[in-house]
């Protein structure tokens, strides 16, 4: 129980940490190129891990390469806009510019909140 309660809050640091960067650049290059960032590198990542269970389990590294995986397919993900829309559309535009803050402060209230209410509520 420990063990996967480890992993999942590994994923959400994951997912916190590589979001932050999001909040300059979706307000920078807008949604657009984030996409065309994010989603091939999250296709080949969740392609590779779903080729490590061809991979036989007896195998040391079995767990770790999936694992591996995972955590970059959440790391690509991020940043990635979709979650974001509902903040875009709560802000108007000028909210969503870097400078006003509205969108940055919804963001980081938003990526706090999962990594603190996870571990409190995760059994």
């Amino acid at each position: 129980m420990t063990g996967s309660l480890w992993a999942s809050w590994g994923f959400d640091i994951v997912n916190y940490i590589f979001a932050r960067p999001t909040l300059r650049t979706i307000d920078t290059y807008g949604r657009r190129a984030l996409l065309v960032f994010t989603f091939p590198n999250m296709c080949w990542t969740l392609l590779e891990a779903g080729l490590c269970f061809l991979i036989p389990s007896s195998y040391p590294a079995y767990l770790g390469l999936i694992a591996m995986f995972i955590y970059l397919f959440d790391a690509f993900s991020s940043p990635e806009p979709d979650c974001k829309h509902q903040g875009a559309q709560v802000c108007g535009l000028r909210g969503r510019s870097y400078r006003s803050g509205k969108l940055t402060h919804e963001h980081d209230i938003k990526n706090s909140g999962q990594l603190l209410i996870l571990p409190l509520f995760a059994f």
